[in-house]
């Protein structure tokens, strides 16, 4: 498993922190590190822009991690 350049862990984080914002959210340390794996997998998979992460993983990240009404 190598490490991330910075400009990856950039691409990774920047993803991260807009995952987070969403108001469907369900923030807690649990779907936080969860959420993290989901990104960091998804990005070994396919690396490409941030945009394109989002793409790959936001529904699938609301369908896991967001608030049930």
């Amino acid at each position: 498993m190598s490490k991330f350049t910075p400009e990856e862990q950039l691409i990774i984080g920047g993803a991260y922190q807009v995952l987070l914002s969403e108001p469907w959210f369900n923030r807690n340390a649990i779907t936080e590190r969860e959420l993290f794996k989901l990104l960091i997998s998804a990005y070994r998979e396919d690396p490409g822009s941030r945009e394109a992460l989002l793409a790959r993983c936001a529904g699938e990240a609301e369908r896991r991690f967001g608030r049930r009404p």
